[in-house]
């Protein structure tokens, strides 16, 4: 589990949102808690310019946040840091395997296209470590962990980060494979029954051999396995309707593509309704 916990704060509601939930996690799990300013000077011209008054302003606000969650959560070591860049940058700075970024998002009330290149979505796919992506108005009283598995290095990680964040709760983990047929050009190669049937059973050994191991290095976790017949997407989102948290994992690629998540992760990034938290694997070519 990550010893640092990264929270991307602005004084904004989706910033306290996410501190909020960041706090929630950690609380009975040690650690430090650090709440990071980022001033966005990645975008200075002749016309727009961070004042030294502008950062004294927001050193003052974070100083503010920190000494208020210090008296709220006594336990707790909070810190609080004010850096100039590009928020992506300087935030996946702080993204390793021991520290979970944590940034807010708004909701979604308008073309999900907006959000193609937000914060969280660039920032889960080029960070080092575990991201943690906080929807706004994300609801208290749900229960449950979520995870895909696809049969790849990215499902692995997922699964053991979300075993052992199910077990630290308490929750109950459901382990979700999805599966489709292959895209056949000719309508004459429609597949068959028989071969449906084989196929979805190769993908029920799959997802039961990924439940066995789970079971094996976590044995006293409530593990539900499920199986759908539609893109991972949409069983993902339909799943993580009603639970606490979603695990994906994804495979950062070279060169200027690293920056992109992959379909799946990105698809559920971009329409979010569960604090949701991405994985990278290895690298790819």
């Amino acid at each position: 589990m990550p010893e640092q916990t990264v929270v991307g704060w602005d004084s904004s509601l989706p910033a306290a949102e996410a501190a909020e939930w960041a706090l929630c996690r950690a609380s009975g799990r040690g650690g430090e808690l650090l709440l990071v300013r980022v001033i966005d000077d990645s975008t200075v011209t002749d016309d727009y310019y961070v004042s030294d008054q502008y950062i004294d302003q927001a050193t003052i606000e974070l100083e503010g946040e920190v000494l208020k969650l210090r008296a709220q959560n006594p336990g707790l070591s909070i810190e609080g840091r004010v850096v100039r860049g590009d928020p992506v940058r300087e935030l996946g700075r702080f993204s390793g395997p021991s520290s979970l970024v944590v940034v807010g998002t708004h909701q979604r009330t308008v073309n999900r296209f907006r959000y193609a290149w937000s914060l969280g979505a660039r920032l889960a796919g080029s960070a080092d470590g575990p991201v943690a992506v906080i929807p706004s108005g994300s609801k208290n009283e749900t229960s449950g962990v979520v995870v895909g598995i696809d049969g790849n290095r990215a499902g692995e990680v997922a699964a053991r980060f979300a075993a052992s964040e199910a077990e630290t709760r308490g929750d109950v983990l459901h382990v979700v494979h999805a599966w489709s047929e292959p895209s056949l050009w000719n309508d004459s190669l429609a597949p068959t029954d028989e071969f449906l049937d084989s196929l979805s059973a190769e993908h029920q050994s799959m997802l039961d051999q990924a439940v066995a191991q789970i079971i094996r290095e976590h044995p006293g976790l409530a593990v539900r396995a499920h199986l759908v017949h539609e893109p991972a997407q949409w069983a993902l989102a339909s799943l993580s309707r009603s639970a606490s948290l979603l695990v994906v994992g994804h495979v950062r690629r070279r060169g200027w593509s690293a920056i992109l998540l992959g379909s799946v992760s990105h698809a559920l990034v971009l329409n979010i309704q569960t604090p949701t938290i991405v994985l990278v694997s290895e690298l790819a070519d």
